[in-house]
């Protein structure tokens, strides 16, 4: 749902982006609209530092998710900025609403991520070839082991669970196989 909502605001930004494009405002104080945009700049810059933060403890999508919504704030106050500094003294109106599109875009491409992310999640994606064939190498890597199958895996946000079965020698003792096993 977070992922609708960013492609949403997306669309609505690249409309808005085009339609000042074709019908441009001329800014009304500049001078203030640049001092409030920086002090919630260096907020924001503060909140999305700790949430990327988080988000490698947890592997949360939910705050990847929150996070990318308030760097698109981030970017978008920076593109204002630039358009409040460039716009008025330089008589470019277009600068805004390019700017804006391509916020536009970078919004969508995060969206596209976060939405793929979320699906993996949701549908336990098994995890890559690569991680896979590292989990087969240790397994085997014990001296024990006759042969691992029917390996599945899935990740939730940062816990990732494994499940397979073990061929180990018919004569062991249930406890020693155990052990192996663990």
């Amino acid at each position: 749902s977070q992922a609708g909502f960013i492609i949403a605001s997306s669309g609505f930004l690249m409309f808005e982006a085009i339609r000042r494009l074709y019908n441009p405002q001329p800014l009304v104080y500049a001078n203030i609209g640049i001092i409030v945009i920086v002090i919630s700049l260096v907020a924001t810059f503060v909140l999305v530092q700790f949430q990327h933060y988080v988000v490698k403890k947890t592997g949360s999508v939910a705050i990847k998710a929150d996070s990318i919504h308030y760097m698109s704030d981030f970017l978008l106050n920076g593109i204002v900025i630039v358009s409040l500094v460039l716009v008025s003294p330089l008589q470019m109106w277009w600068i805004d609403s390019v700017l804006a599109m391509g916020i536009a875009v970078y919004i969508l491409w995060s969206a596209r991520d976060i939405a793929l992310r979320s699906i993996d999640q949701l549908m336990d994606r098994e995890l890559g070839d690569d991680d896979r064939n590292r989990i087969i190498e240790i397994v085997k890597g014990h001296s024990q082991v006759i042969d691992i199958h029917e390996l599945r895996t899935r990740q939730s946000g940062r816990d990732i669970y494994i499940q397979f079965h073990l061929d180990l020698d018919k004569h062991l003792k249930l406890s020693e196989a155990h052990g192996i096993a663990e």
